[in-house]
């Protein structure tokens, strides 16, 4: 059994640099990772799978370890610049999603990747006008990715483009799918939006402009969308209208 776990800076590992933390996601046995920055990884409960940043891609056993296959991005697409010497300037896919036998990554180099997730072979790629940062999100056999100021949705199964949809400001975050919704939070400057898509056809529903940046995931309870901002204030939204229910500050809490 293998595990993932703390690191000592002596150790020689793959890992990358996450919010000022060091995350594990690679495995000593393999001297292909052994100078790679990885990134966030993805466990099916059979396999785990992740990427470098240098847009490599690799599945491995989760039960010893083994590599069972990886995938170089190399001459797919044109590689966006990189210092490997500083983690603030390196860009890495984002994590990853899985339905069935296809996991599709998002690329800094700007497009969406979709392999097979027992082969590792290419499925099919889309290139965008920007880089994709944050993880894809699935509403049926739909797969929706943000890049710059788009939402656009592809199907997962072949990557055909379905719709895509102009936001009010650059996304900034991961977007939350609940049944005929997808909420987005964006952000220019110093201040944030959170919008509201329709799934079916793509139209924008609505919006809510904030004065501070969003520094929190986008959450759904009993039809309220909830988030954090910088100023340590919580707020509470209409998921079906955006309008405000409460928000509340919070002095004790770390931005």
């Amino acid at each position: 059994k293998w595990e993932t776990r703390p690191i000592k800076r002596d150790e020689v590992t793959a890992v990358r640099r996450h919010r000022g933390k060091n995350v594990v996601t690679g495995i000593l046995m393999f001297p292909e990772l052994c100078n790679k920055f990885m990134g966030l990884s993805l466990t099916d409960g059979e396999y785990v799978y992740s990427a470098s940043d240098e847009e490599d891609f690799y599945c491995f056993s989760r039960n010893d370890g083994s590599l069972v296959w990886s995938f170089k991005l190399d001459g797919l697409v044109q590689k966006t610049h990189k210092n490997p010497s500083d983690s603030r300037f390196v860009n890495f896919p984002s994590q990853p999603i899985c339905e069935k036998d296809t996991i599709c990554y998002g690329l800094p180099s700007r497009g969406l990747l979709a392999l097979g997730a027992k082969s590792g072979k290419k499925k099919w790629y889309i290139r965008l006008p920007g880089p994709v940062f944050w993880q894809p999100k699935l509403s049926g056999k739909r797969l929706l990715a943000t890049s710059g100021c788009w939402l656009y949705t592809v199907d997962m199964e072949n990557g055909k483009p379905l719709w895509k949809c102009k936001l009010p400001a650059k996304a900034t975050g991961e977007v939350l799918v609940k049944d005929r919704l997808c909420y987005v939070p964006c952000s220019d400057s110093n201040k944030s939006t959170v919008c509201a898509v329709n799934l079916n056809e793509g139209k924008l529903i609505w919006s809510i402009r904030l004065q501070s940046k969003i520094v929190s995931k986008l959450s759904l309870s009993r039809g309220k969308v909830k988030f954090a901002t910088i100023d340590r204030v919580f707020h509470a939204v209409s998921a079906n209208s955006g309008k405000y229910f409460w928000k509340r500050h919070d002095a004790n809490m770390i931005p």
